[in-house]
């Protein structure tokens, strides 16, 4: 489930994008009437897009927690966009309208990336740190994995039954799996086997 509305929202989220930057650029080239004929016409699926767009981030924000920074900043984006957006076509405010597409282009970015810089930065663990595998684990990993490994959002394996060997535990992590990112460029070699030694303690 947590998979579909994934998909749904990305696909939402890019149809409402593409018919923004399409009537941003009928406002921009002084296409009023073709503007307010387009939006007459995609006004109530535009509707329905914008609220499949908030129900199921809603949802998928909740499930993952707001610990995540991108988040937050994404969340508080959508609800500056929206109006701008809206408001700047209607009104035909070429400023306005401009901005909106340029912040929804941003918060489409951020949701790719899951940065607000969209690069990932590198972790960082204190040397004197009693347990860095967790620290690791908490930064990267609990958001879809939860505290205990268990937790299973967007179906990621329920980690304490897992019975991977640990060169394929440490690939998996580096590289990647489906939906799961890979961590190559935000930890180093030493701290990847810090993580995967540490997900062996969580098994059951």
């Amino acid at each position: 489930m947590d998979i579909g509305l994934l998909h749904l929202h990305v696909t939402a989220a890019l149809l409402l994008l593409i018919s923004l930057l399409f009537k941003t650029g009928l406002l921009l080239l002084n296409r009023k009437e073709m503007l307010d004929k387009f939006r007459g016409k995609t006004k109530v699926v535009e509707m329905i897009v914008g609220a499949l767009i908030l129900v199921t981030g809603g949802y998928l924000a909740f499930k993952l927690g707001f610990g995540q920074p991108y988040l937050l900043i994404k969340t508080i984006l959508i609800f500056i966009a929206i109006p701008l957006s809206i408001v700047g076509l209607k009104k035909g405010k070429k400023g306005m309208a401009i901005i909106g597409v340029l912040l929804f282009v941003y918060i489409y970015g951020i949701g790719e990336t899951k940065s607000a810089t969209f690069k990932k930065k590198k972790l960082e663990i204190a040397s004197e740190i009693r347990n860095p595998g967790r620290v690791i684990y908490q930064q990267l990993c609990i958001s879809c994995h939860g505290e205990n490994g268990n937790k299973g959002v967007y179906k990621a394996p329920d980690l304490t039954k897992s019975n991977m060997e640990k060169d394929k535990v440490v690939e998996l992590i580096k590289n990647g799996k489906n939906l799961m990112p890979g961590v190559e460029d935000q930890i180093d070699e030493q701290q990847l086997e810090l993580l995967a030694d540490y997900l062996y303690t969580i098994r059951e």
